[in-house]
């Protein structure tokens, strides 16, 4: 089913959350990056803080909302095996590719990275010949426009983002130091970026193989395109225009901007890796973390404890 405004205001979301974190704390919102650096890595509180802003999304959409919206998390529909290799092939990859959807192609990308450009081309490309050589999805044919008061929720979301980010700087500044200003503000993206994955239906794993099943024209589903509307476009504006122009962020000394050119096998091998466990199970780590807290199983489980083994057990190649 085609969403064409559904994904392109969650679009919206994710630009405010990586826009806001690069510019307040200099960092990437890179999901994978997030996640292994908590758990093998560097734990830092901002880390942890952005990781508590995505489950409390998720936990929200769980407790605090009717049954029906769920419906845009799904449980994790794929068999044990499929998600411990998934798991296994997403960790392997996001670690040795340096990355996944939103650090290479959401951030990357609109840096002009190299490096992203063909990591994003490379886990695109296996993902649609993964889904290709599965099966596909169901047939579906449709477009879904929201309702008034679905139109006027996302609406809403995206206005009071909006506002909280602006006035962040105003309430933190000189008023608590900027270790803890940089944990607010990523528990502030982690809730809005979980929010944007939850709107734009990238939290639903058929929509995903959806976009990727390329190959059966009858069974695309292209809202995912409008994701690259509401939110690469105009983080590619923010950075390129605004950011790149700045000689630091809000509450830090420095940007955080990956800083290694060198398009190698590493990266190439591991982008594969993680496109064919994405087009596997339709799960990248931003929305298989909300699914976790959202809508907990044993599979999605497993998908994790799979997926930081693969990290783990590439760590240091």
């Amino acid at each position: 089913m085609f969403t064409p405004v559904h994904s392109l205001l969650g679009g919206s979301l994710l630009f405010e959350s990586v826009t806001a974190l690069a510019a307040y704390n200099g960092k990437v919102a890179g999901i994978s990056g997030i996640v292994n650096g908590l758990v093998w890595g560097d734990s830092t509180p901002s880390r942890l803080s952005f990781i508590l802003g995505m489950a409390a999304t998720a936990l929200t959409v769980r407790f605090g909302t009717s049954d029906g919206a769920t419906q845009g998390i799904p449980v994790f529909p794929f068999s044990m095996t499929k998600a411990l290799i998934a798991g296994l092939l997403v960790g392997a990859g996001t670690k040795l590719g340096s990355g996944c959807t939103s650090g290479h192609m959401l951030c990357g990308i609109s840096r002009f990275s190299k490096r992203s450009i063909v990591a994003s081309a490379t886990f695109f490309t296996t993902g649609v010949i993964t889904v290709y050589l599965t099966g596909g999805v169901p047939y579906r044919y449709g477009t879904s426009y929201p309702s008034s008061d679905e139109l006027c929720q996302m609406l809403g979301c995206i206005a009071v983002a909006t506002t909280i980010f602006k006035l962040l700087p105003t309430v933190l500044k000189n008023k608590i130091n900027n270790a803890t200003s940089q944990v607010v503000v990523s528990f502030f993206s982690g809730l809005t970026f979980a929010l944007g994955l939850y709107f734009s239906g990238m939290t639903n794993t058929d929509k995903v193989r959806g976009f990727l099943d390329l190959t059966r024209p009858q069974r695309w589903d292209p809202s995912l395109l409008m994701v690259v509307v509401g939110g690469l476009v105009p983080n590619t504006i923010a950075y390129q225009f605004f950011l790149k122009k700045e000689a630091k962020p809000e509450f830090s000394a420095s940007f955080d901007w990956p800083t290694k050119t060198t398009i190698d096998s590493k990266l190439v091998i591991g982008s594969a890796l993680f496109g064919i466990g994405w087009g596997l199970c339709g799960v990248c780590p931003g929305p298989g973390l909300v699914t976790l807290f959202a809508r907990p199983s044993l599979n999605i489980a497993a998908f994790w404890a799979s997926y930081l083994l693969g990290s783990r057990a590439v760590q240091n190649i």
